[in-house]
Parts: C-alpha cells; structure tokens; sequence
C-alpha cells in the first residue's frame, strides 16, 4: 500500500516533466489499500465541495435568481447530501433486476457541473421577465419578491423594497420570481433525466446507430 507512487496523485505533471514509474490500475472489483483510498477520497471532495458551494452562488446572484440567504444555504446543503448518497451510489454499482447494474462502480464523484451554468442562468432570467398568475398594483404586492443583493437588505426578501419593477403595470401582474423561474428549470431537467434512464437501458449497437462516434466525438470537442 504504501509503495504507491504519490506524485502520480499528488502532483502537477507538465509536457515535459520526465517520465516515472506509471501508477498500478485498480479493477472495479479489485480492493483498494486504505491508505490510497483515504487520500483519494479525500482529493475528489476537496475537488467537489468547490463546485458544490460555488453554482448555488451564480445561479443565485444578482444576474440570475436573486435567492435569499436561506434559499442559497439550502441548495448548497442539498447539493452536498445529494453529492454524497450519488456518489455512494455510483461506487457501490448495486445490482438490479434483468442484469443491470446501477452506478459505474469506478472511483468518482457526483457532483453539480459548470456545463449547466450558462443556459440555467439564460433560461432563469428569460422566465424571471415573463408574467406569472399573481396579479399586482404595486411592487409591494409581490410577495414572492426578488430579494435584495446589497446591505442593508442583502440576502433578503422584502416586497416593495428589494423588488423595484417587479410589478408589471401594463398587465397588472408581478414578473415570476426566481424561486419559480429555478423551478421551472430543475423540473425541465427532472423530464431530460428520463431520456437519459432510457438511453442508458438502450442496447450499443442501437446507440451507435443513432449516435455514431463522428456526432459524439465532435460533441465532446466542443463541450471541451
């Protein structure tokens, strides 16, 4: 266990660093030593609870949702229990009815992505400048209000003060508020995560068919 070479993990590899000792390969049902396993554990949360803890703050900020206080910490603790059990899942690979496994059974983490950053905060604020069904002759009617991002009012939502324009009088109704618009977009994703259940049960002759690998290769590029 402790023969392991550290560096492979621990370190920043350049182009033109010399090359070492290559580090051994682990199976899915090969056992890991602690000691390994202790500190990669350790480096993949480290590398997750950043993620975590920094998308609530975009998707919540004064250019997306305008959340309260209470509405960020509690998408940040959601995220972080939800990173747990998921990752626990996706490593344990559990075993399911028709020969299908649940989870990859690698060394991984499942955590919130930045690919979902810039079409969340374009469809939040898109659906934050349409109407909803509440109707309004002032700001002060809305009472689901946008909250405030500067002190004294910072993180908090006050109707009439931290929602000026809220109110749409041309139709008398208030503007959707972030809580609505964000939930709009997590049950979009909710309905495109049936594709994906489906996809994955999809043989791999059929997937190749539809998505060959020129389509999916180019993807990824422009994803990169």
């Amino acid at each position: 266990a402790f023969d392991y070479d550290w560096r492979w993990m621990c370190s920043l590899r350049t182009p033109w660093s010399k090359p070492g000792r290559p580090p051994p390969f682990f199976s899915n049902e090969e056992a890991i030593p602690w000691p390994v396993a202790v500190v990669m554990g350790l480096q993949h949360a480290l590398s997750m609870i950043a993620s975590i803890v920094t998308l609530p703050m975009f998707i919540s900020g004064p250019f997306a949702a305008r959340l309260t206080s209470e509405e960020v910490q509690y998408l940040i603790a959601a995220g972080l229990i939800f990173s747990g059990i998921g990752s626990a899942i996706q490593v344990a690979r559990i075993q399911l009815p028709g020969g299908f496994r649940l989870g990859t059974g690698l060394i991984c983490v499942v955590g919130s992505s930045f690919t979902f950053v810039p079409i969340c905060v374009s469809a939040i604020r898109m659906m934050m400048r349409e109407d909803s069904a509440n109707p309004c002759e002032g700001d002060a009617d809305c009472t689901d209000a946008w909250a405030g991002q500067a002190p004294p009012y910072l993180g908090v939502s006050a109707p009439g003060v931290t929602n000026l324009g809220q109110c749409n009088k041309s139709s008398g109704r208030c503007l959707r508020s972030g809580r609505e618009a964000y939930g709009a977009f997590l049950g979009t994703c909710m309905l495109g995560s049936f594709l994906e259940m489906a996809l994955s049960l999809t043989p791999k002759r059929t997937l190749h068919r539809i998505l060959p690998r020129t389509v999916t290769g180019v993807c990824v590029i422009l994803i990169g």
